[in-house]
């Protein structure tokens, strides 16, 4: 298994501009929370998505507003060694309590996270092969223009 930190920030906001001031610490406060309560269905819902993506072995994937990990884990499931998993999250304490459940689990898949704001992706143009992104567009200040950045 491997996860790579990122280099997060300390918990400011610099760069996440689009992304209303309150959300990350709305989300942060969340966190630890975020997949205990509910209806209990963020891990199907994941599996679900993966599925449904057709997200194929040895691919490389982004996993936009991956808060806990829910589509995260699943894809790296079906990614395999030869793939690469990489989540985004605005909130730094989102990526702090995913990163050690993944370390605590046993994936032959390089998981990487990093905080960013999806509507400001700081990746190359057509990096990955699938994109995902399960109940976070709606908390997206400007969801056309990150669908459009995203694509």
């Amino acid at each position: 298994m491997s996860v790579h930190p990122s280099s997060p920030t300390s918990g400011s906001t610099d760069g996440l501009d689009s992304q209303p001031a309150q959300m990350p610490s709305l989300f942060n406060r969340m966190a630890p929370i975020y997949d205990a309560v509910g209806p209990g269905c963020f891990a199907r819902f994941g599996e679900r998505l993966v599925a449904f993506a057709g997200v194929q072995a040895g691919e490389d994937l982004i996993d936009l507003a991956t808060g806990r990990g829910a589509w995260l884990v699943p894809a790296a499931g079906q990614v395999g060694s030869t793939g690469l998993v990489i989540g985004i999250d605005v909130s730094d304490e989102m990526l702090r309590l995913t990163r050690a459940a993944v370390t605590e689990q046993d994936h032959a898949t390089p998981i990487r996270l990093q905080e960013m704001d999806a509507g400001h992706l700081t990746f190359e143009d057509h990096a990955f092969h699938v994109a995902l992104c399960g109940f976070g567009l709606m908390f997206f200040a400007d969801p056309p223009a990150a669908l459009a950045g995203i694509r």
